[in-house]
């Protein structure tokens, strides 16, 4: 049962099953109609983010281009009963099942997390998060400058202003017998610090601008 006294925050991951695209017509209506039905339910805004991971090459696979995408879904719920609710209800089932007939995507993961949506502000542009162990007392800034495995050579020409944080936070999952927590950094548009490759780098996903809605 959650006993936060704030509303939690939803951390949800959803996996592209291949050959799936973000550009597929398909996802993005389903995407659509199932962030409005969540709002409406929630009374929360929810916001969407992207972490793409380009398998490199070897000798052993072929040369084509293999990436993975995930889309993560941030919001809030008053308690982890209400979104339980969500989950169970008519509407969220028709949703998640035209996906999951049309072979579009699966859940890959979820957490109610211990921090007050509230406090978070969705002017980032990305996210850098990754699970803390209980004994692990490095931060973020303790990893930069590290020349690692994650995706900050996507970022091309955002390299050139440096991004700034905006808001940081960590918290536990209230629904989980777990002592890790998730630490989440968000920054402004511009380039990101070389950070270990623990954190991954969640980029915001404006799904209406996708849909030509804008």
């Amino acid at each position: 049962m959650s006993s936060s006294h704030h509303p939690v925050t939803e951390f949800a991951c959803l996996q592209l099953t291949p050959p799936t695209t973000l550009q597929h017509p398909q996802l993005i209506l389903g995407l659509l109609a199932g962030t409005k039905a969540q709002h409406a339910w929630s009374g929360y805004p929810l916001y969407l983010f992207i972490h793409q991971f380009r398998e490199e090459p070897s000798a052993s696979k072929d040369f084509s281009d293999k990436t993975s995408t995930s889309i993560y879904i941030i919001s809030g719920w008053a308690s982890v009963e209400a979104h339980n609710e969500w989950i169970a209800s008519p509407k969220n089932l028709e949703i998640m099942r035209s996906f999951g007939n049309s072979n579009l995507l699966s859940l890959g993961g979820l957490a109610h997390l211990d921090i007050d949506f509230t406090k978070l502000s969705f002017e980032c542009s990305h996210i850098l998060w990754r699970k803390r162990g209980v004994s692990d007392t490095l931060s973020w800034e303790d990893t930069t400058g590290r020349n690692v495995g994650n995706d900050n050579s996507q970022l091309g020409s955002e390299r050139k202003v440096k991004g700034r944080v905006i808001w940081s936070y960590r918290g536990r999952p209230v629904d989980e017998s777990v002592e890790d927590e998730y630490e989440l950094v968000g920054f402004s548009e511009g380039g990101l610090p070389e950070v270990g490759e623990e954190y991954k780098i969640l980029h915001k996903w404006d799904i209406e601008a996708s849909s030509g809605m804008t």
